[in-house]
């Protein structure tokens, strides 16, 4: 006898149109620069935050193009990064990692700058996040 697949809904995605943090400018020194000065303390920050070296995925991230990441470094440390990349029918977003929100708008700021794209996807049920999303549109 054959099995029978269920689809079990078990998270909903949430689209929001046209990303944006305010339309602040910012200037050389106070905003978040390339990844690629900063790679080996990003990482770092990355396996504190995620519990294991993940250096090769984000060189990966950062080598599939210019611009593909943005660290924001404050007093000589790493206070967020985020990297992008082209899927084959998206741009995506990820991963982001910030200590606060104004640093993580800041950082969405330099993609929204930097990228053809209107539109984000997240979990609905990642409220935090949401939230941060739905003031930056």
């Amino acid at each position: 006898m054959a099995k029978r697949w269920v689809f079990v809904a078990e998270c909903q995605i949430v689209r929001l149109l046209r990303l944006r943090c305010g339309g602040r400018i910012f200037f050389p020194g106070n905003g978040p620069h390339f990844v690629s000065d900063n790679l080996e303390a990003i990482c770092e920050a990355d396996q504190q935050v995620f519990g294991a070296d993940r250096s090769v995925v984000l060189t990966n991230f950062l080598n599939r193009g210019p611009g593909n990441g943005w660290v924001k470094i404050v007093n000589g440390r790493v206070s967020g990064y985020i990297f992008t990349r082209n899927g084959t029918k998206a741009f995506h977003i990820g991963p982001l990692v910030a200590e606060d929100k104004e640093t993580a708008c800041e950082l969405l700021e330099m993609i929204g700058l930097h990228s053809e794209s209107d539109n984000a996807d997240t979990f609905a049920d990642h409220t935090d996040w949401l939230n941060i999303l739905k003031e930056a549109a």
